[in-house]
C-alpha cells in the first residue's frame, strides 16, 4: 500500500514537473519569437544606419569636393592677380593709359574676385546647410535608433538571462526527475524481490503443510489400526470372560443340583454387518463378530438351561458391551447363577434325577423357544448397535484420514 501511495506521488510530480516544462518550453519559444522580431528590427536600423552612414560619406566626399574645388579657385584667382600683378609691376602697361582704363580693371578684378568669393560663399553656405541638416537628420534618427538599440539590447540581455534561469532550472528539474525515475525503479526491483521472496516462502509452507498432512493421515492410519486392534481384543477378552463365566456357573449349577445336564452344543447363525459402499470389510471385524454371535448363544443356551429368563440376560448383556466395566458382569453374572440354584434347592426332594431332568426339558421348551426368539432380537438389536458405534467410528476415522488429502 505504502509502495503504491509512493508510486502515484512520484507520477503526480512527474506530471507536475511535465507540465511545468511544457510552460517554459511555450515561453522559450514566445522569447525566441520576440527575440526573432527584435532581432528584424535591428538588421533595419542597422541597414538604415548603414544608408545613413554611406549619406554621410557622400555629402562628406561632396564637401571635400567643394573645399578642393574653392582651394582651386582661389590658387588660380591668386595665380591670375598674381601674374596680374607682376605684369604691373614689370612695366608692361604703357604710362600712356590713362587713369580711366587703369580704374576699369581694378574695378573689374575687384568685381570678379568678389563674385567669385560670393558663389564660393554661397555654395559653402548652401553645402554646409544641407550637410548640417541631414547630420542632424541622421544623428536624430540614429540616436533613437540607438535608444530602441539599447532597450533591445538590455530586453535581449534579460530574456537571456531569464533563459539561462530556465536552463538551469529545468536541468535540476530533470535531476529530480531522474532521481524519482531512479528511485521508483529501485522500489519496483525491492517489490519484485519481496514477492518473489513472499511466493517462495508460500511454497515451502505449502510444502511443510503437505508434509503435515501426510504424517497426519498416516498417524491417523496407524491409530485406526490400533484402536481395530483394540476393539478386537477387547472383543475377544469379553468372549473368553463369557465363556469361563459361562462354563463355571455350568459347573457350579451341576455341582450345586446334582444333575447331569448334558451341554447341547448347537451351530448359532452367523450376523455379520453390512458395511457401507465406502467402508471395506475386514477379517478382524469378522472374527470379533463371530466370537460375540457364538459367545451370545452359547450364554443364551445355558441361560435356557439354567431356568434364566431373557430379561436378566440382557441386563447381563448390555452394561458388560456398553460401558466396559469388568466387575459388573461378573457380579450380575454371579447373581444369575446363584438364583437357579437357589430355586433348585427348593424343589421337592422326592423327585428323581430322571424325572427332574424330563419335566425341566418339559417345562423349558416354551421357554426355550421364546428365550431364543428374544435372544436373536436382543443379538440383532446388540450387533445393529455396536455395528452402529464401529461404522461411526470407521466414518469418523476415515473422514480425518481423507481430510488432509
Amino acid at each position: 500500500m505504502q509502495i503504491g501511495h509512493q508510486k502515484h506521488q512520484i507520477e503526480i510530480n512527474r506530471q507536475n514537473l511535465e507540465d511545468e516544462f511544457n510552460t517554459l518550453r511555450e515561453k522559450y519559444e514566445r522569447e525566441a519569437h520576440g527575440r526573432g522580431d527584435v532581432e528584424d528590427s535591428i538588421s533595419v536600423l542597422k541597414k538604415c544606419i548603414n544608408d545613413a552612414y554611406l549619406t554621410k560619406q557622400e555629402m562628406d566626399r561632396k564637401a571635400k569636393a567643394l573645399e578642393e574645388e574653392i582651394g582651386f579657385l582661389k590658387k588660380n584667382h591668386e595665380s591670375e592677380v598674381a601674374e596680374m600683378m607682376a605684369q604691373i609691376q614689370e612695366g608692361h602697361v604703357t604710362a600712356e593709359m590713362s587713369d580711366f582704363s587703369r580704374r576699369d580693371v581694378t574695378a573689374a578684378l575687384r568685381d570678379i574676385r568678389m563674385q567669385l568669393e560670393g558663389h564660393t560663399d554661397s555654395d559653402i553656405r548652401d553645402a554646409e546647410e544641407r550637410f548640417r541638416a541631414q547630420l542632424a537628420k541622421l544623428t536624430k534618427a540614429a540616436e533613437v535608433n540607438r535608444e530602441a538599440l539599447m532597450a533591445t539590447k538590455a530586453e535581449i540581455n534579460e530574456h537571456r538571462r531569464q533563459l539561462q534561469s530556465r536552463n538551469i532550472e529545468l536541468d535540476s528539474v530533470k535531476g529530480v526527475r531522474e532521481a524519482l525515475e531512479k528511485q521508483l525503479y529501485d522500489l519496483e526491483q525491492r517489490h519484485n524481490a519481496e514477492i518473489h521472496h513472499y511466493q517462495d516462502t508460500i511454497r515451502e509452507l505449502e510444502f511443510e503443510l503437505k508434509n503435515a498432512k501426510y504424517d497426519m493421515s498416516s498417524h491417523l492410519r496407524e491409530y485406526q489400526d490400533l484402536l481395530n486392534v483394540k476393539m478386537a481384543l477387547d472383543a475377544e477378552i469379553y468372549s473368553y470372560r463369557k465363556l469361563l463365566e459361562g462354563e463355571e456357573s455350568r459347573y457350579s449349577t451341576i455341582s450345586d443340583a446334582h444333575i447331569s445336564v448334558p451341554h447341547i452344543y448347537r451351530q448359532s447363525p452367523i450376523y455379520t454387518l453390512q458395511a457401507g459402499a465406502t467402508r471395506k470389510a475386514e477379517p478382524q471385524y469378522k472374527f470379533v463378530e463371530e466370537i460375540i454371535t457364538e459367545t451370545t448363544r452359547e450364554d443364551s443356551s445355558e441361560k435356557d438351561a439354567q431356568g434364566e429368563t431373557p430379561q436378566e440376560a440382557e441386563d447381563t448383556e448390555e452394561p458388560a458391551m456398553e460401558n466396559g466395566n469388568e466387575a459388573s458382569p461378573e457380579l450380575e453374572t454371579e447373581e444369575n447363577e446363584v438364583k437357579p440354584s437357589d430355586d433348585k434347592e427348593d424343589e421337592p426332594a422326592e423327585k428323581t434325577p430322571d424325572d427332574s431332568e424330563v419335566q425341566k426339558d418339559a417345562d423349558s421348551k416354551p421357554t426355550q423357544e421364546s428365550t431364543e426368539a428374544t435372544d436373536e432380537q436382543d443379538n440383532d438389536e446388540e450387533l445393529d448397535t455396536k455395528g452402529t458405534e464401529h461404522k461411526y467410528l470407521k466414518d469418523d476415522v476415515q473422514g480425518k484420514v481423507e481430510e488432509p488429502g
